[in-house]
């Protein structure tokens, strides 16, 4: 389980800033962007740079979310072990 939480931070790092699979990491697209051309909407229909990188914050907030309550769920079950264990004496 450590490794796979290991490889997606480091897939979600480098598709951020690093050499990511897929091309240009998001840092590295957003060189040079002026904030009024991440607001723009040149094609109708379709997000703004600026609600994509929203997108993009709200899922790693997600993600560290999810890792959080993993880890407060993890802990509930070491208390109910020691409660276990203290009970069976």
């Amino acid at each position: 389980m450590a490794s796979q939480v290991n490889r997606l931070a480091e897939q979600l790092k480098l598709a951020v800033e690093g050499t990511a699979w897929h091309g240009p990491s998001v840092l590295e697209l957003l060189q040079r962007v002026l904030a009024l051309e991440a607001a723009s909407h040149p094609i109708a229909g379709a997000h703004s740079i600026w609600e994509l990188l929203l997108h993009i914050r709200s899922d790693h907030d997600l993600f560290s979310g999810v890792a959080q309550h993993d880890l407060y769920h993890a802990g509930q079950i070491a208390l109910l072990k020691q409660a276990l264990a203290t009970s069976e004496r």
